[in-house]
């Protein structure tokens, strides 16, 4: 319990949830800059948990543009928010050797590490498939029936305002300008099941 509370929050929440995938109960663990974060990205919405490390003052992505209402900020980057939605973010000081120790602690109790190359994304795409739970004929039936069932709910909405009233979602039009805890909360009440069909 000590060595968990020495590891720093990120500098920021990381907003998201993918919901279970194809690779839920997987963990990556990610230290990756902008030519990597979408490998990270894509296998979080696979439903992996990815955990972002950072630097104490922020991975420098943060520092990319545009920014949220055209002002820089470590919290503002339209740019780094897009590509780490559905990701977790923890700060390490690799330069300090007792939180190198940390990091060795996650990446042993992960399936796949995310670097800056091109082959890692092969590597671990491919080790990620390979540990995949049985994906036959039956679970394919059950996904096109749940997908079935949300074109059914939603197929006439034509954004997320609509698809908002559509769950009876009060003040849909305050959604867009809620504080992440406020649609935070919004989404953990919301009564629809988060599953998949394994």
């Amino acid at each position: 319990m000590a060595t968990q509370a020495r590891i720093a929050a990120g500098p920021g929440e990381m907003m998201g949830n993918a919901g279970s995938g194809i690779l839920a109960g997987l963990r990556v663990i990610e230290i990756a800059d902008e030519r990597a974060e979408y490998t990270g990205l894509l296998l979080a919405g696979l439903g992996a948990e990815v955990i972002k490390i950072e630097p104490p003052e922020g991975n420098a992505t943060r520092r990319i543009g545009p920014f949220f209402e055209d002002k820089p900020g470590l919290e503002r980057s339209l740019f780094f928010w897009n590509y780490n939605r559905n990701k977790k973010s923890v700060v390490l000081d690799l330069d300090d050797g007792r939180r190198r120790e940390d990091l060795l602690r996650l990446l042993g109790g992960a399936e796949a590490f995310v670097d800056d190359t091109i082959q890692s994304f092969r590597n671990i795409a491919l080790s990620l498939i390979g540990s995949v739970p049985s994906f036959g004929l039956d679970v394919l039936k059950a996904e096109q029936a749940r997908l079935e069932q949300r074109l059914q709910r939603f197929g006439d909405c034509a954004d997320a305002m609509d698809i908002w009233r559509a769950k009876d979602i009060f003040d849909a039009e305050a959604v867009p300008i809620m504080s992440s805890s406020d649609f935070i909360d919004l989404a953990n009440r919301d009564g629809d099941p988060r599953y998949d069909a394994r």
